[in-house]
């Protein structure tokens, strides 16, 4: 029998999301085999982020399906104010409905979302902030530039700098950080040629950004995501819904797919290696404190006709070899250079 009313019936709710939310989708379901050293991995990645993230930064982590001795770590972890929110999920949904369980609640203007095995480093939240910034149209912007990204879903830049100098191949800022990206990937190595030059775009005060970015670590204006499939992903892992959940939807609202010039994380794998450790040694807490909600309120809404046109007659024009090789050129790539896109 109810005795009284409850004390929070008809009470509103004053919403005060944080700036800038970080959600980790963690999936451990084991500690041996290919997870021996998962846990340690995901404990490297949530530490740097802790050393490194404004005051003002929360962090989310959805555990998917992993085993007991992962989630009651976890919750030591929340109760230790490292994680401000943790979802527990007791069945594996796969990584992008994973992410949908935080994203569809969202309420601040800006989540990153980003593997377990990310190692993140000194001021990359300045670094991401100074590229929205410097680019109102920036919808998603990575820390990690990686090479390759130029061409894909970036068909909004091409076409609102096409004929500007502002969108020209820049030398590589970090050339042992994208060797390391790969190696983390089971990649021996990266040949020299696709360390050299990398497409780039400068603002008018002078910010560099690389054209494109991966999948790994990205933060996002929250309100690309209006536009996400009603349903959730018929994938664990795969096919194709990280372009569907996470690639499309800031090309679909006519925004930028960035990455910080200078390289701002690492991606480690599923193995501890000493490089870590010493990275880590070196993270402190940021000097300059910056505060998401300072950049200019813009909504990115979806545009799906502007999207089917850039996709549909830039696609077909752009597809064409010859017309890609005189772009680049344009674009300040020198002769001997095109091999390593064309090759």
């Amino acid at each position: 029998m109810r005795k009284g009313n409850n004390p929070t019936k008809d009470l509103a709710q004053v919403p005060d999301p944080a700036p800038h939310v970080v959600v980790i989708p963690l999936y451990i379901p084991e500690m041996d085999g290919y997870y021996k050293d998962a846990l340690k991995v995901f404990e490297t990645c949530l530490e740097s982020l802790v050393k490194t993230k404004q005051p003002t930064t929360e962090i989310c982590v959805v555990a998917n399906g992993c085993c007991e001795t992962v989630t009651h770590r976890l919750s030591e972890y929340h109760k230790k104010g490292w994680i401000q929110d943790l979802f527990l999920l007791k069945e594996g949904v796969g990584k992008i409905n994973a992410l949908l369980k935080a994203l569809r609640s969202l309420e601040s203007p800006f989540v990153t979302l980003t593997d377990a095995d990310v190692l993140f480093l000194n001021d990359w939240e300045k670094a991401v902030y100074e590229v929205f910034e410097a680019f109102p149209k920036a919808a998603a912007v990575s820390p990690t530039p990686i090479f390759g990204t130029q061409a894909r879903l970036t068909y909004p830049i091409w076409k609102d700098y096409f004929f500007s100098k502002k969108l020209q191949f820049l030398p590589v800022a970090d050339p042992e950080a994208m060797t390391r990206f790969v190696q983390s990937i089971g990649w021996p190595r990266l040949d020299r040629k696709y360390k050299e030059v990398i497409l780039g775009l400068k603002s008018t005060q002078g910010v560099k950004a690389v054209v494109g970015c991966n999948h790994m670590t990205v933060t996002y204006k929250t309100s690309v995501f209006r536009t996400l499939p009603k349903g959730n992903s018929p994938y664990l892992l795969g096919g194709d819904s990280e372009f569907e959940y996470l690639d499309k939807p800031p090309v679909l609202c006519d925004g930028y797919r960035l990455a910080t010039y200078q390289n701002y994380s690492y991606h480690m794998g599923n193995a501890m290696e000493p490089w870590m450790q010493e990275v880590f040694s070196t993270l402190k807490t940021p000097a300059d404190s910056i505060d998401f909600r300072g950049l200019p309120k813009s909504i990115m809404r979806p545009r799906p006709f502007v999207f089917f046109l850039k996709q549909k007659l830039l696609g077909k024009i752009f597809g064409r070899k010859s017309f890609r090789k005189w772009f680049y050129r344009n674009k300040g790539l020198q002769k001997h250079q095109m091999d390593y896109f064309f090759s």
